[in-house]
């Protein structure tokens, strides 16, 4: 994205909307200021709620939200977590996985009301009926303060295979798989959305659901200028596709069981 903007000689700033140091930031356009010099659109990234975007909606401002809705001014590049959930799930199951488990995140610290939250458990519960299973939904924010305990709630309930909310919940499980002598991949596929920088040397190395923030900055990048030079984009809010990663993490079933 700044590659992109830098290319049409346009400045791009960045300012933090969570870091309290920061002379300006988007808790001023929340409350309807906006900044105290020019500008000529704004990029706003990840983890708003409905309510937090009405005063950038309404300033007039041309504004790109991504991985967040927008209002009905602004444009928006969000990801299809929903098709990332599916191919996750589609995967497992080939591999003879049917007691699937969902690691939800429940920390109103973690990502607040972001919209992947229930986009991402409401498609894992639709895959599970449509294939005939009951969902294994496990809302946890104790995989991060208490991971040993979650692993112990999952493997449990009969899973053979979790689809973890973030990369953060998975990474701690297998850690507390590790502890606990329970056997990632063989004893318990784990699958994570957010292919994070490491995962692939973690050990196991982890399979995860990518989600294209370079395809998304590049994206929301052609949208201001068309709306800062024309023409305006024709298409305003554009959805993502997400790809699967398959790594160590995961595994057939021991002896190739289908388990109901």
């Amino acid at each position: 994205m700044a590659c992109r903007i830098a290319e049409n000689k346009l400045f791009l700033r960045l300012c933090s909307a969570w870091d309290d140091r920061t002379v300006w930031s988007l808790a001023s356009v929340y409350a309807g200021r906006p900044p105290p010099w020019r500008v000529d659109g704004l990029f706003v990234v990840s983890r708003l709620d409905a309510d937090a975007i009405v005063p950038i909606d309404a300033s007039g401002i041309p504004y790109v939200t991504i991985n967040a809705p927008s209002g009905k001014n602004g444009a928006s590049v969000m990801f299809d977590d929903a098709q990332g959930a599916r191919l996750a799930l589609e995967y497992l199951y080939e591999l003879g996985h049917r007691n699937i488990a969902y690691a939800d995140s429940s920390s109103p610290d973690d990502v607040s009301n972001h919209v992947s939250l229930s986009v991402r458990r409401e498609a894992y519960c639709e895959f599970m009926r449509g294939a005939g299973l009951s969902p294994m939904l496990f809302s946890e924010p104790s995989t991060m303060s208490d991971p040993a305990g979650a692993l112990r709630r999952i493997t449990g309930s009969g899973a053979t295979a979790v689809l973890t909310y973030y990369h953060h919940s998975a990474v701690r499980l297998v850690y507390a798989a590790a502890e606990a002598g329970v056997n990632v991949p063989l004893d318990l596929s784990v699958v994570c959305f957010n292919d994070a920088y490491g995962l692939d040397f973690h050990v196991p190395s982890m399979t995860a659901v990518a989600l294209p923030y370079n395809m998304a900055g590049k994206k929301a990048a052609e949208m201001m200028l068309g709306f800062i030079r024309g023409p305006a984009p024709a298409e305003r809010h554009l959805l993502l596709h997400e790809s699967l990663h398959t790594r160590g993490s995961t595994a057939p079933v021991r002896n190739s069981a289908v388990r109901g």
